[in-house]
C-alpha cells in the first residue's frame, strides 16, 4: 500500500511539473523598434521592453481573454492576450487604436455560444 501511495505522489508532481512547462510561453515582438517580450509563466503575465518590466498581471483570465494597456513613445498600445480551453494555446494581440499591428499566430478554436437543445 505504501508502494502504491508513493506511486500516486510522483505521478501527480510529474503531471504538476509537465503542466507547468507545457504552459511556460514566451513570445517577442517588435515595435518601433524595441523588442517586446510577453511571457506567460503559470499564472503570471509579464511584459518587458529588452530586460525592463513594463507590465505584470497575476492571475490573468484568459479564457475570456486578459487586457494588457502599453504606453511606448507616448502612444498607447493595448495587448489583448486569450488561451483555449485547456490553456496550453494562448493567442496574443497587439492592438494600436483598435488596429491589429500583429499576433503570435495561434488560432483557437471559436466556442459554440448557440446550443441546441
Amino acid at each position: 500500500m505504501l508502494y502504491a501511495m508513493i506511486a500516486l505522489v510522483c505521478v501527480l508532481v510529474i503531471f504538476v511539473i509537465i503542466s507547468f512547462f507545457l504552459m511556460k510561453k514566451t513570445y517577442d515582438f517588435k515595435i518601433e523598434d524595441k523588442n517586446i517580450i510577453v511571457k506567460n509563466i503559470g499564472s503570471n503575465i509579464k511584459v518587458y521592453e529588452d530586460e525592463k518590466l513594463l507590465a505584470q498581471v497575476s492571475y490573468p483570465d484568459l479564457i475570456n481573454g486578459e487586457k494588457i494597456d502599453l504606453k511606448l513613445n507616448e502612444k498607447l498600445y493595448t495587448i489583448v492576450c486569450k488561451s483555449g480551453k485547456m490553456g496550453y494555446k494562448i493567442r496574443i494581440e497587439i492592438f494600436h487604436e483598435s488596429k491589429l499591428i500583429c499576433d503570435n499566430g495561434v488560432i483557437l478554436k471559436e466556442k459554440n455560444k448557440n446550443k441546441n437543445s
